[in-house]
């Protein structure tokens, strides 16, 4: 364990072992890397997954759940077996450009009302992709706060 990491990050694994890899070498790439506690949380993969990140990235410590235990679980683990006071989670299919984890940790640091955030998340042509953009409009939030959302009519909104 890093015992003064002040970023953990956290990917938890089932059969994903490329895309695994590809995220670690991004990771991997960013001079920080080293300052970084990175865990890997397999749930019980038989792709070889815990071999190649051991053989490929030995900085990461790679932990095998048999029985797999599910994301959710997988994650509290993760937050117990560090003492990092900044966590990532990150998915496997995940690229980290180099500097990114920085920026976030200085953002998160420098300012006291900021617990969490979501990323800004792109297809890997530049794109933008959707999830975290939406802002909903009043009238969304009327038709949710207001139990509309099961009358046909109102369900498109909530698309």
């Amino acid at each position: 364990m890093i015992h003064d990491a002040g970023l953990a990050v956290l990917v938890v694994t089932h059969e994903t072992k490329e895309p695994l890899l590809r995220l670690l070498d991004s990771l991997r790439a960013d001079p920080a890397h080293g300052e970084w506690d990175v865990l890997v949380l397999d749930n019980e993969s038989s792709d070889g997954t815990l071999t190649a990140v051991r053989e490929r990235h030995p900085w990461v410590r790679a932990v095998r759940n048999a029985p797999q235990c599910g994301y959710a679980a997988a994650v509290n683990q993760g937050v117990a077996l560090t003492t990092a006071p900044l966590i990532v989670t990150l998915n496997p299919d995940t690229i980290v450009p180099p500097g990114t984890l920085g920026r976030l940790a200085t953002a998160l640091l420098g300012e006291d009302d900021i617990a969490a955030v979501a990323p800004l998340i792109r297809y890997p042509d530049g794109r933008t992709q959707r999830q975290g953009l939406h802002r909903p409009s009043p009238y969304t939030a009327a038709v949710v706060l207001l139990g509309l959302a099961r009358v046909p009519l109102f369900r498109r909104e909530l698309g």
